[in-house]
């Protein structure tokens, strides 16, 4: 039998400059991330938020889609890091998926490409790198 898959819109927050969804696999212990918009301060309490979430939901395995991210500073920067060292201390992962130049500039310039897993370009959603969000589903405001 196939594993379920389920959305989580996150809590939406009123004009964040950032959107969020979540789709998870239970059984795989897995879950997807998809971003678009602006990451920065204000945003990343809700980020880190919707990270410690899935952690706790024992959901080992997470991708950050973030092809459609348009900005990433380094609070948001720092945010990512400290989560990917949570997963890792679990014996899990957290994987930068559909980098684009946003986001490929601040970890060159940082040297966090190095210690981030980065799984590339493209998004886990569509082999030509299109993101989810651009195939109908609804991204929430955090």
């Amino acid at each position: 039998m196939a594993p379920a898959i389920v959305s989580e819109p996150a809590a939406p927050t009123a004009d964040l400059p950032v959107s969020m969804i979540v789709h998870a696999d239970d059984v795989a212990h897995s879950a997807t991330i998809v971003l678009s918009g602006e990451l920065d301060l204000a945003v990343a309490n809700s980020l880190a938020a919707t990270l410690e979430d899935q952690h706790r939901r024992a959901r080992r395995y997470v991708r950050l889609d973030v092809s459609d991210v348009t900005f990433l500073d380094a609070t948001a920067l720092s945010v990512l890091v400290d989560a990917h060292f949570e997963f890792l201390a679990h014996r899990g992962t957290l994987t930068l998926t559909g980098v684009g130049r946003p986001v490929s500039r601040l970890l060159s310039l940082t040297g966090l490409g190095d210690v981030l897993l980065v799984a590339g370009t493209r998004s886990p959603f569509d082999e030509r790198g299109r993101s989810a969000a651009r195939h109908g589903l609804r991204p929430v405001a955090v």
